[in-house]
């Protein structure tokens, strides 16, 4: 038993980070988000990025021209519903767009999850978000602290 409380399923994404699944460096930048639920939120918008702002750019043309039409431009809080990138991401690859569910590239979603959660106060990084639920189960959706 672990002197961490920490829960069943944040003991396996860290394990699969422990486990050389992720690169060194992408695993210190996807991990800096990970808390658990018992901890206070730190502000994400002042952690390591794990995204960069070229996907965030990539994600906000792809958002415009996909999802724009239905969502329209207010999409503040829109990532907030949901306590992982892997959980938002099952979503909108198999859901969205409604016209065609899961018709875009895997790496479009990734971007488009980029420009969501930038639009949403979080920081851009070096690493780009890579379309791996593996990865993506370990970056957990905060809200930005509010100044």
């Amino acid at each position: 038993m672990s002197s961490f409380n920490v829960p069943a399923p944040a003991r396996k994404r860290l394990a699969v980070a422990a486990a050389g699944v992720l690169s060194v460096a992408f695993a210190t930048a996807a991990i800096a988000q990970v808390t658990a639920p018992a901890t206070p939120a730190a502000d994400p918008a002042a952690a390591p990025g794990f995204f960069t702002a070229e996907q965030a750019e990539r994600g906000q043309t792809s958002y415009t021209l996909r999802c724009g039409t239905c969502h329209g431009e207010d999409i503040v809080g829109v990532v907030m519903g949901y306590p992982d990138a892997g959980q938002f991401y099952d979503f909108i690859s198999t859901e969205m767009p409604a016209s065609a569910p899961g018709s875009l590239q895997p790496q479009m979603y990734a971007d488009i999850i980029a420009y969501l959660l930038s639009a949403n106060g979080f920081a851009t990084g070096p690493q780009e978000l890579l379309p791996d639920p593996a990865v993506l189960q370990t970056v957990v959706i905060r809200a930005p602290a509010t100044p």
